[in-house]
């Protein structure tokens, strides 16, 4: 039997200029597992990354007085950006559906698959969002049915679970869902939900703790610290 194996897909569905964040949260996870083998990473996107972006990479931290972290950006060969909502929903969930059929031939117990979705969610639903932005809707509590946008997307809980069905009940799946609207995954019959596991003190060779994605010493590696003067 072959070694374990991870897969890791990263989603950033939006790319409005009020959601910055979201490319944060992408980047601190890329971050966090693209130092282990074992692990096949891809990451999709809606929102374009320049050179001069990648190169810059993201800058944790407000204070402007204090030294601060620098976060590198995904490699572009890692990266599948399409600004067509459509066309990125459906060429990951064809990503997605790949996977599930890599893993059923590979034939592995122990392989894991974790998906992050750094997105806003649908009320009514919990849909994850592709598109150019939520808008004053999203910030204000409407609907966001109310967008009339034709470059809008969702991946509902239904979309997953289709390209999810190959996958071997003995793989473990982990889902992390960057959104408020987050509760609507649970009611999912294909899966079940569990809390946030507690912070775990012991130190790990590996970027992979349980499945889970932690900060390995190889990735802390790739750290920066910018100092307070060069922050601006």
């Amino acid at each position: 039997m072959s070694q374990p194996f991870v897969y890791t897909r990263i989603f950033l569905g939006s790319s409005g200029s009020r959601d910055e964040w979201m490319l944060t949260d992408a980047a601190k996870i890329l971050w966090a597992v693209d130092n282990c083998l074992d692990n096949n990473i891809k990451f999709h996107t809606h929102r374009l990354i320049t050179p001069s972006e990648c190169k810059r990479g993201i800058i944790l931290g407000s204070n402007p007085k204090s030294p601060r972290l620098r976060v590198p950006l995904p490699h572009p060969q890692i990266t599948n950006y399409i600004s067509q909502s459509s066309q990125l929903k459906e060429d990951f969930l064809r990503d997605i559906g790949d996977c599930a059929k890599d893993i059923r031939v590979r034939e592995n117990n122990n392989d894991t698959l974790f998906i992050a979705f750094c997105s806003h969610g649908r009320e009514r639903d919990g849909a994850v969002f592709i598109g150019p932005g939520m808008g004053m809707e999203h910030n204000t509590g409407m609907d966001t049915e109310t967008i009339q946008d034709s470059e809008v997307s969702w991946i509902t809980v239904e979309d997953m679970e289709t390209a999810l069905k190959d996958v071997p009940e003995s793989t473990r799946i982990i889902i992390w869902l960057g959104f408020s609207q987050s509760g609507f995954w649970s009611k999912s019959k294909r899966w079940m939900a569990m809390n946030e596991p507690e912070s775990r003190l012991e130190e790990s060779q590996s970027t992979t703790h349980q499945g889970l994605p932690q900060f390995s010493h190889a990735a802390l590696s790739r750290l920066e610290l910018i100092p307070a003067d060069d922050c601006n």
